[in-house]
């Protein structure tokens, strides 16, 4: 399905229905783009989504319906389903999890309690009350320049869920995610999988699931020494998939591969980190 294209008097008509007010941040970081806007006055429900978004005419009503029927949650997630411009290559659809490369839902989750992984911020919901209490988000997570760390809202959602608040998946309230062309390619969906790997070390570091300095390899190599062979393992084996033309199996080993790349890339960079705050400043 190929994602339709926006009438150019929409923007128009929306700003002569709804009170918009375009917020400025002059740092860059989307987390830090949230921040600014929290400090804006709040109703008592906070809706979020992203620029790539085609929502359902009834996607807010959908959300408000939801949290009016549940009171003993505090944050909401919508179901995200792909509005793709070109269709994708068996691949990808086969080896590939839509749900971390794409940000869309598994359409076998239901109306319900659910994890505060599984919302995101293309489709999600906060009651004013969480911000009341001095959360924000993090402005060392998410979409920057470069290999970022994923999990912008991800790293928010889990840390308001430990505070005791409680999520639910509210499907009818639904958004479409527009996935481009360029976001096909091997080489746009590695990546993806690297700065996966980078924010599944850091969520490791701050539940303290790992110790910073766990299983160093050689004194050098802060990361599990399982982990460096591994990817050396899978990468190969990938590449040898390739030639023999299994192109899911492939993709999927490769996929693993940098998966592991990018949990070692974000574990060197705080040892770097860590060196670079305890070296001692030379005395003039």
């Amino acid at each position: 399905m190929r994602a339709p294209t926006a009438h150019p008097r929409s923007s128009a008509s929306t700003l002569a229905k709804l009170p918009l007010t375009i917020l400025t941040e002059p740092k860059r970081g989307k987390n830090r783009a949230l921040n600014r806007a929290l400090q804006e006055p709040l109703g008592e429900l906070v809706v979020f989504t992203d620029d790539d978004i085609l929502a359902d005419p009834r996607w807010l009503v959908e959300l408000q319906g939801c949290a009016a029927r549940h009171p003993e949650a505090d944050l909401f997630g919508g179901s995200i389903v792909p509005a793709w411009e070109q269709e994708p290559d068996a691949w990808i659809v086969d080896a590939i999890p839509g749900c971390v490369a794409f940000a869309v839902s598994d359409p076998s989750w239901s109306d319900g309690p659910i994890a505060p992984t599984r919302i995101w911020g293309a489709n999600m919901m906060v009651r004013r009350k969480v911000f009341e209490q001095g959360l924000k988000f993090n402005d060392q997570v998410g979409p920057n320049k470069g290999l970022y760390i994923m999990g912008s809202e991800t790293e928010f959602t889990v840390r308001v869920a430990k505070l005791g608040h409680g999520c639910w998946y509210c499907p009818g309230a639904r958004v479409r995610h527009i996935i481009r062309a360029n976001q096909l390619t091997r080489a746009w969906i590695m990546n993806r999988a690297v700065r996966f790997g980078r924010s599944e070390r850091f969520r490791a570091v701050q539940t303290s699931a790992e110790s910073a300095g766990q299983s160093w390899l050689f004194g050098r190599l802060n990361f599990p020494r399982w982990m460096l062979l591994d990817f050396a393992r899978r990468y190969i084996k990938g590449h040898l998939r390739r030639l023999s033309g299994d192109r899911s199996a492939w993709a999927n080993l490769l996929w693993e591969a940098h998966l592991r790349l990018g949990y070692m890339m974000q574990a060197q960079s705080e040892r770097r980190a860590r060196n670079q705050s305890s070296t001692p400043i030379a005395q003039k």
